[in-house]
């Protein structure tokens, strides 16, 4: 009996994982996608376009302003004092980790980058329901890196690392759309 569970198990690990490795790199090729568009929009100031495409207007923004206003505000500051994305500086994300909510594959993603300005450690979190992989949050920390301890048999343990000062510069105000 216990021959036929360890042959089992052998046979499902033979079947199982390379159908979950094809999976995981079919999404992440969606979400690098989804990523290289945001990019190219983000370098060319097209916020507008960036947040209509995203899921960011499907939740309640507790806020003066809309979602809409908040983020076109926030993304504008940040090509203003950071300039355009440049690069990845590794070969793909730092972290990532993976949820199942509501129908839908929820994926927070971090990456180091090169901006003009600084080195740009970023995280975003995408929506993805079948072939549809829509933005739900993205945050950038400048002058700052993800750095990861890998383990074994448990997920990596990342921590923020502060390269050095980052300029104040004044707020940035937008013409609303109407």
């Amino acid at each position: 009996m216990n021959i036929v569970k360890q042959t089992t198990a052998r046979l499902l690990a033979l079947v199982v994982l390379p159908l979950l490795v094809v999976a995981c790199g079919q999404q992440r090729a969606r979400t690098a996608a989804a990523r290289a568009e945001f990019h190219e929009r983000f370098n060319a100031g097209q916020f507008y376009e960036i947040y209509t495409a995203s899921a960011m207007g499907d939740r309640p923004v507790p806020s003066q302003m809309s979602g809409e206003e908040s983020f076109i505000m926030r993304a504008g500051r940040e090509r203003r004092d950071f300039g355009k994305f440049e690069k990845d500086l590794g070969d793909g994300p730092v972290a990532e980790n993976q949820i199942s909510y509501d129908g839908y594959e929820l994926v927070s993603q971090v990456f180091n980058t090169r901006y003009s300005t600084y080195p740009i450690a970023e995280d975003f979190q995408w929506q993805i329901k079948g072939d549809q992989v829509r933005l739900l949050v993205y945050t950038l920390l400048p002058n700052a890196e993800i750095r990861c301890e890998r383990h074994l048999l448990a997920s990596p343990d990342c921590h923020t690392v502060t390269l050095g000062p980052v300029a104040a510069t004044p707020p940035l105000s937008i013409a609303r759309r109407h």
